[in-house]
């Protein structure tokens, strides 16, 4: 399992952000079948938890959400070492008790949503976002609405892998995982803009761009934090 060690003086560049996006589809291609289908599992067990009544179901689907997007770090640490995983090695990460608690603050993302949707829509924001209702909204009004949640996903983005690669506690894992990103800023930015364009065109592919890169991403994730802790 790794141990991530923050690096706080070691300096980072721009084409690192090359390397993460070839080891990235390197990661993705060892499994890419396996990554796909649990990923669309995240997205149907989300939309069902959303059949709950509103907004409980919503919130409770965001919720649900964050912890399963966590819970492919050790799934992507397995395949990354062995090529594939079976859900008894996940018991090998001890963080999983914690999650929880974090999952409350991985929801700031939603918050960003939530506040753009009223910014943008007034009341009608909050009967899209939280009653999951049909209002009166046009496709770059959803984009907008869809990536002003990136920045602050970008910004948590290393949080979840401290927390169950690392076993760190709830505290340190927000505080290393966003000195870690304002630290590697830089190669980011490629990683940033590629997250934005997928949710960007969310309304116009019918979700197909979030679950044709989202695979893709989940393993730049991935490999760019090995990469920024790893001892060199």
């Amino acid at each position: 399992m790794n141990t991530a060690t923050l690096l706080m003086n070691q300096k980072t560049t721009s084409s690192q952000s090359i390397l993460w996006l070839k080891h990235g589809l390197s990661l993705c291609l060892k499994a890419p079948f396996k990554i796909f289908f649990l990923l669309l599992a995240t997205i149907i067990i989300e939309g069902l938890f959303q059949l709950l009544p509103a907004p409980i179901g919503v919130i409770t689907s965001k919720l649900v959400m964050v912890m399963l997007i966590a819970s492919l770090w050790p799934v992507l640490d397995q395949i990354s070492k062995h090529r594939t995983f079976t859900f008894k090695s996940l018991r090998l990460y001890t963080g999983w008790s914690k999650l929880p608690l974090l999952s409350l603050f991985m929801l700031l993302p939603t918050v960003a949503q939530v506040l753009t949707a009223i910014g943008l829509l007034g009341s009608s924001g909050i009967d899209l976002l939280l009653y999951a209702q049909m209002v009166d909204v046009t496709p770059v009004q959803l984009s907008i609405i869809f990536a002003s949640a990136t920045p602050v996903s970008i910004l948590l983005m290393f949080v979840p892998a401290y927390l169950l690669l690392d076993n760190k506690n709830v505290q340190t894992a927000i505080g290393n995982g966003v000195r870690l990103v304002l630290r590697a800023w830089k190669p980011l930015t490629v990683v940033f803009a590629i997250n934005l364009l997928a949710i960007i065109a969310v309304p116009f592919t019918f979700l197909l761009s979030a679950l044709l890169l989202g695979p893709l991403l989940l393993c730049i994730n991935y490999v760019a934090f090995i990469d920024l802790t790893q001892n060199q």
